[in-house]
């Protein structure tokens, strides 16, 4: 699949300050260093042995990201807060509806670093006590997922991580957060991406759980959705398949 990020464009200098790197080898698993690349954050990594200035620490669990500053793919660390890190862009109330609710997201107009407005989609990592945002116009839609080709309204759904009922029962919901880029009621599914004139298959495992109270009444809702929905047609070529346990691109995310 097509990355936000190239190999070539990581920042080495800044992972060797970290001690991940050994010779000119990238000492990181490469799930981790994929998700990275499709902008997404990885799993948690232990680091040790850190000095910042004058304070030194033997160890710390955090998640890595990158993201473009001045042009150039930046690494950035996630480390567990104590307490959520506020975010500008947030009311306290949109701060209290994302915490209080497992899987919620919220779409925001807010202004871009160029100064112009700018819909994204806001939600929480509760493993780092973090608020992070994406836009969803830069988020590609699967054409299908399992047996199930998605229409309009699910692809628009898909992208501002609201939760999707396939046809086979199964509910997937795109998060930023996680380093897959999904959550499904099933363990594993089978994600379809056109490239170019080719519809490509991978097959993406171990996924972690939907949960929440909020599943029953919302697949509810989405059955209704589905009724009004249309197909959607396409042109295969040819079809591939990539048993990978890999996630997909997720554009514009931080």
């Amino acid at each position: 699949m097509k990355t936000i990020f190239e190999m070539e464009q990581l920042p080495l200098d800044q992972f060797r300050e970290l001690g991940l790197i050994e010779g000119d080898r990238l000492l990181l698993p490469e799930n981790h260093i994929q998700a990275m690349l499709a902008g997404r954050r990885t799993d948690f990594i232990r680091l040790e042995d850190l000095s910042f200035g004058a304070d030194r620490i033997p160890e710390i669990d955090v998640k890595l990201s990158l993201s473009y500053v001045g042009g150039e793919a930046s690494l950035n660390i996630h480390p567990v807060y104590k307490e959520p890190k506020m975010h500008p862009s947030l009311t306290d109330w949109a701060k209290d509806y994302l915490i209080e609710g497992e899987g919620r997201s919220m779409e925001l107009e807010v202004e871009s670093e160029k100064g112009k407005r700018q819909n994204r989609i806001f939600e929480y990592d509760p493993e780092t006590n973090e608020f992070l945002s994406y836009a969803p116009s830069y988020l590609f839609a699967p054409e299908q997922i399992n047996q199930s080709v998605l229409n309009m309204g699910q692809k628009a759904r898909f992208r501002k991580g609201e939760w999707v009922l396939l046809d086979d029962g199964t509910s997937i919901q795109h998060r930023a957060s996680d380093s897959k880029g999904l959550l499904s009621s099933g363990k594993q599914v089978m994600f379809s991406v056109k490239e170019d004139k080719n519809m490509v298959v991978y097959r993406i495992g171990d996924l972690k759980q939907l949960f929440g109270d909020e599943k029953e009444s919302n697949n509810r809702g989405l059955e209704k959705e589905q009724k009004k929905s249309f197909e959607v047609s396409k042109e295969i070529d040819s079809v591939s398949i990539h048993e990978r346990n890999r996630g997909y691109n997720q554009n514009g995310s931080r």
